[in-house]
């Protein structure tokens, strides 16, 4: 289920736009500010824009099936470290990324306790939406037409970086902005049916009654010198119907999202920090009635991730 709260990191995809910081402090907090702000969390993207992203997380996809006497247990695990320039080509309608640009100045995946290079400086990489899915290729030295890069670690890593957005996605303002100003602590419910929406298109079913969201406007505070909003979400649903066939029975089911971003309040910019935290897990099994014994599957997933976009000029 890989729409916004699954694959974009925070309240928007991890690259909208790239403009030039100043030096200070990380974090700090910043100086007394207005009574209340303007929420804009949605900032459009140009083509042409240049920055850097640091991208650290870690990502765990274990699956256990069972069918009579017989157990397999799926393990994807591993961290990454993706360091690297990144220019916009082109954009949605809704301006969020659609094709990108990659130059990696260092990429390295570590899988059970080895650490190896993804990717080798230089490096250069382009990535797209094509429908639902995101493609990424390898642009060989002298050629115009890129080499897909294969099923693996590095394409799993390349997709938790993932900087891109889809056409038919409701961008972070619809589902977790404001349209009224706020003060620093006030919190407010997100939009239920524009994110339900996302995720049903992914094949998830979900019920509105187990189905919640708040997004908070915790703090004002300075990063490199830029006064920022610091914006916390929460995401929490259970018993929901992960997208498996028809003849599986979903048992249990939770999902949870927790991120942050930090806004400029200057709106022109873009966020500068992002973290996010995504943990699901559900228990299912075949109906009745199917040939042989019964299949149950248990499934659990955690994704981290925590990004600093420095632009260029």
């Amino acid at each position: 289920m890989p729409a916004h709260l699954l694959q974009r990191t925070t309240l928007g995809a991890l690259v909208l736009a790239c403009m030039g910081l100043l030096t200070a402090t990380h974090g700090a907090p910043a100086a007394k500010g207005p009574a209340d702000f303007a929420i804009q969390l949605h900032r459009p993207a140009k083509a042409g824009q240049r920055c850097r992203i640091e991208v650290k997380g870690s990502y765990m996809d274990r699956t256990e099936t069972k069918q009579g006497e017989q157990e397999d247990e799926d393990l994807n695990s591993f961290l990454y470290d993706f360091n690297g320039t990144v220019t916009v080509l082109a954009v949605t309608q809704g301006a969020g990324i659609k094709k990108v640009a990659l130059e990696v100045e260092r990429f390295t995946i570590t899988e059970e306790d080895f650490t190896f290079e993804a990717f080798p400086k230089g490096t250069r990489l382009v990535g797209f939406t094509k429908g639902r899915d995101e493609v990424f290729e390898v642009i060989l030295e002298g050629q115009k037409e890129g080499r897909p890069v294969p099923e693996g670690l590095e394409l799993d890593a390349l997709q938790q970086v993932n900087i891109l957005s889809r056409e038919d996605s409701a961008n972070d303002d619809v589902v977790f902005g404001s349209q009224k100003r706020r003060k620093l602590g006030e919190s407010w419910d997100f939009n239920k049916t524009a994110s339900m929406a996302d995720l049903e298109r992914e094949g998830a079913r979900f019920d509105a009654k187990k189905f919640s969201g708040r997004t908070i406007l915790d703090q004002l505070v300075k990063v490199d010198g830029i006064e920022c909003l610091l914006i916390r979400g929460e995401v929490d649903a259970t018993d929901f119907q992960p997208p498996l066939p028809k003849d599986f029975r979903v048992e249990q089911s939770s999902m949870q999202v927790r991120y942050s971003g930090k806004f400029p309040t200057d709106v022109r910019l873009p966020e500068l920090e992002i973290t996010m935290e995504f943990k699901l897990g559900f228990r299912a099994k075949a109906a009745p009635g199917k040939a042989g014994a019964p299949i149950q599957i248990a499934n659990q997933r955690i994704a981290r991730r925590a990004i600093r976009i420095i632009p260029l000029k």
